[in-house]
């Protein structure tokens, strides 16, 4: 499952990485950005966007929780 689809399933979060997710979710306008799974192109992407250091640390523990997901 790359990181968007996990994203996807975490909307509905009431806490910042709901936030994340939602936010990262709606932006139609970076499709190669929403498909990556890579944590260097989601970073870019909240530089690109300029976001604040709340959202990165939300960025983070988001990805963070769904590599978690990939453990075997």
């Amino acid at each position: 499952m790359t990181f968007y689809a996990w994203a996807r399933t975490q909307v509905r979060r009431d806490d910042p990485v709901g936030d994340f997710c939602r936010d990262w979710c709606a932006d139609r306008d970076r499709p190669s950005i929403r498909r990556s799974s890579r944590w260097r192109h989601v970073r870019y992407y909240l530089w690109q966007v300029g976001a604040c250091d709340a959202a990165v640390q939300a960025g983070k523990r988001a990805y963070a929780e769904w590599r978690e997901t990939l453990v075997p």
